[in-house]
């Protein structure tokens, strides 16, 4: 991310807080994909809830990151979206950010699991220009792969988007853009999944929300928007008085706790039964947009104040793994089965997932330092410069 936020003075001691939710949230889905097997450790049976959250929460974290930031570089006007040229400046540094490590990636990917893809070339070829859902194929060699085409269908339409909202934000107050989403989203959710049988509230089943709603470009956008108009509220409205924190702080964490509870508890065992209720359908994506708001507001700027040494380095840490976010998130998956096909842990599915997080971190780290780093540099003009995504761009 971008320095833009943190004061000039004493910067060493400022944390990147975006950065280090991004990180979390990249260490959230390979918990939440490997077989860790949490629920046998003692004492951790009744919260791998929170340890292996619903993997859909995460991600929708990932788009709010994705929304807020692409913003935030127009707020700044690190890319002015009247211009035809600085527009094809955003354009070649989303295609820079998002295209090397992804397409990389594919390659990996068609080598691990061959001869798997050789029966359905056409649908891996179709991922390379993001039409290939793979939930709806025969090749399934990498689970994450759904989100590449609305992260970039976004990306495409981020410059549009922003001259609605900014007008929406400008002319309806705050308050009345994101009535306008979440209400609009309100109806949008309601007529999308209307329809379906009802049974201990709206259920309908886990293949039919993979098609309408887990991979669905317009409903994802919801958590894009909401992004999008904090990012905004954070540059153009009244800083959050001092008073307010220690109370916001206690409603984020306990709001947050509320969600993954709801999710991990409730909806992985309907999940388990091949069901998705209401919750998961209609209040999931607004509630964490309205909790991502609060989160932006308390820490997208970073306080400068002392830090005890473990707290420091902790931080210094996930600052880094939000570095990797990407790399982590597109190689974790071959890189389990890789090591599951090699048979040497059968024994133990444990010791499987942490030789395997370990083999991902490294491939991250170098995938950071010789891939994404080094093309930084090629990404825009100076003064356009500044790191605008959360997760896959």
């Amino acid at each position: 991310m971008s320095n833009d936020l943190v004061p000039s003075r004493s910067a060493s001691s400022s944390f990147d807080y975006l950065l280090i939710l991004r990180g979390i949230c990249a260490m959230a889905v390979v918990f939440r994909h490997y077989p860790f097997e949490l629920a046998s450790v003692p004492g951790l049976g009744g919260v791998e809830w929170l340890l292996r959250p619903f993997g859909y929460i995460p991600v929708l974290l990932f788009f709010c990151l994705s929304g807020f930031l692409i913003t935030q570089g127009f707020v700044l006007r690190r890319y002015d979206v009247g211009s035809p040229v600085e527009v094809m400046h955003y354009y070649r540094s989303r295609a820079l950010r998002m295209l090397p490590l992804y397409y990389l990636s594919i390659v990996l990917c068609v080598a691990i699991y061959w001869p798997g893809p050789r029966e359905r070339l056409w649908d891996v070829a179709r991922l390379f220009w993001f039409t290939g859902a793979y939930k709806q194929t025969d090749v399934v060699f990498n689970h994450v792969y759904w989100t590449l085409p609305i992260e970039m269908a976004f990306f495409l339409l981020a410059p549009w988007l922003f001259l609605v909202l900014d007008a929406a934000y400008r002319r309806l107050t705050p308050l009345g853009a994101w009535l306008l989403v979440m209400v609009g989203y309100a109806a949008f959710s309601l007529g999308s999944f209307a329809g379906y049988p009802e049974q201990n509230g709206v259920v309908m089943s886990r293949a039919d929300w993979n098609r309408l709603a887990h991979q669905d470009l317009l409903y994802n956008f919801e958590v894009f928007l909401l992004g999008a108009l904090t990012a905004m509220q954070l540059h153009h409205g009244k800083p959050l008085a001092s008073g307010w924190r220690p109370a916001l702080k206690l409603v984020l964490v306990l709001g947050l706790m509320a969600v993954l509870a709801r999710t991990g508890l409730v909806g992985d065992r309907l999940f388990e039964q091949g069901r998705v209720d209401g919750f998961t359908l209609y209040l999931l994506l607004p509630l964490l947009g309205i909790w991502f708001l609060g989160f932006a507001l308390l820490y997208a700027r970073p306080q400068l104040r002392a830090v005890a040494w473990p707290g420091k380095a902790i931080r210094r840490v996930f600052e880094t793994i939000g570095h990797w976010s990407y790399g982590i998130y597109l190689l974790h998956m071959p890189v389990l089965f890789l090591l599951e096909r090699t048979g040497l842990f059968d024994s133990s599915a444990r010791v499987l997932s942490f030789v395997a997080l370990s083999g991902v971190l490294m491939g991250a780290a170098l995938t950071y330092r010789f891939i994404e780093r080094p093309l930084l540099k090629f990404r825009a003009p100076p003064r356009c410069l500044g790191e605008a995504t959360a997760l896959p761009g």
